[in-house]
């Protein structure tokens, strides 16, 4: 049996590079949280359609996602932007093999540690010492139940939360661009009224 090992990134790519003949179409939305890395926002329903594409395309295939990841500071421990990340990516591939009848296989986040690549890791570094990160436990927890079970039902029940995961510092890199847009307004306007604060005494001190 043909196997296919999906490798999922949340990257935008130059819609001049999608090939026609795949049938998908370059998407962008400023409202989608960004993380650090750029051109890589955080959209775990992109995951799903994914997944479904490749079940559409070649029926019946075993996939694995592998690799799947977000970077974030380094020196952040409680890594909430990982934690919102892996908690909705998963709830994502589950609700593609549970409720979509995906033949997914494995998902395989990314990765151990800093070490390797630098903002990715479960584990992080402080000199020599090994310090766990807020995001391991959260995905010991996902894996030590197989999903996401309801409370008072059996670990091995699998459940796709409906609400997504609160994430109050997601929040601010979700409104980054429009904090920065509103930001260049603000900037435009002031220099404006500068100006115009400017020109005004200038135009009484020539009269005087």
């Amino acid at each position: 049996m043909t196997t296919s090992y999906c490798k999922f990134y949340s990257v935008c790519l130059h819609r001049n590079k999608l090939p026609s003949r795949l049938g998908v179409q370059y998407m962008g939305d400023i409202t989608w949280i960004m993380s650090p890395r750029p051109n890589a926002p955080v959209v775990p329903w992109g995951l799903r359609k994914a997944l479904n594409w490749v079940e559409e395309h070649y029926r019946g295939v075993a996939v694995y996602v592998v690799a799947n990841g977000v970077q974030e500071d380094p020196a952040r421990f409680n890594d909430s932007l990982r934690v919102y990340y892996l908690y909705s990516y998963i709830n994502e591939a589950l609700k593609a093999y549970t409720l979509d009848g995906v033949n997914l296989k494995g998902y395989f986040a990314y990765s151990l540690n800093d070490q390797r690549d630098p903002g990715f890791g479960l584990y992080g570094h402080v000199q020599d010492e090994e310090i766990i990160k807020a995001s391991l436990s959260q995905y010991q927890n996902i894996i030590q139940h197989n999903g996401f079970p309801l409370q008072g039902t059996p670990a091995s029940t699998l459940q796709c939360p409906s609400q997504p995961l609160p994430c109050p510092g997601c929040l601010v890199l979700a409104k980054r661009p429009v904090v920065g847009f509103l930001s260049l307004v603000g900037s435009a306007v002031l220099v404006t009224l500068g100006l115009i604060i400017y020109y005004a005494a200038k135009r009484h001190i020539d009269r005087g």
